[in-house]
């Protein structure tokens, strides 16, 4: 097996120019408000969405001067941190609408809470699906 796991200069530079792309595309050209199934509440995680893709760019131009593995892998706790962190922030945001609006249907055998529980759960895989680095 290979002793190399770190990723090349031009994985780097690539990540770089994607994440630029997406906070381009995110908040000057189309701009989030053109995706359907996103609300007016996508304000309130658009701030740490850009923090995450900051500092992931942030990362990857240090990555592509700096080959450390300790740096990298700094780095990337630092971006997953973020990423995280914004994901944290949703699921409290959208927990709490789901205390005010209730169930839709309540269950008798499962009972209220049932609804709010599968809901959390699905949008904690969606998150935890977006955080994952693509480096």
């Amino acid at each position: 097996m290979a002793d190399k796991t770190v990723t090349s200069r031009g994985g780097n530079v690539v990540s770089v120019l994607v994440n630029a792309a997406m906070m381009w595309g995110i908040n000057i050209w189309p701009g989030w408000r053109v995706v359907p199934f996103l609300t007016r509440d996508t304000d309130r995680v658009l701030g740490i969405i850009n923090a995450s893709l900051t500092a992931g760019i942030v990362a990857n131009l240090v990555f592509v001067v700096i080959r450390n593995r300790g740096i990298m892998a700094l780095g990337n706790l630092v971006v997953l941190g973020i990423g995280h962190g914004g994901g944290n922030r949703s699921l409290v945001q959208v927990a709490g609408r789901l205390r005010r609006a209730g169930p839709p249907v309540v269950s008798r055998r499962r009972g209220n809470a049932a609804w709010g529980c599968t809901a959390l759960r699905a949008e904690a895989r969606v998150r935890c699906a977006r955080t994952v680095p693509a480096y």
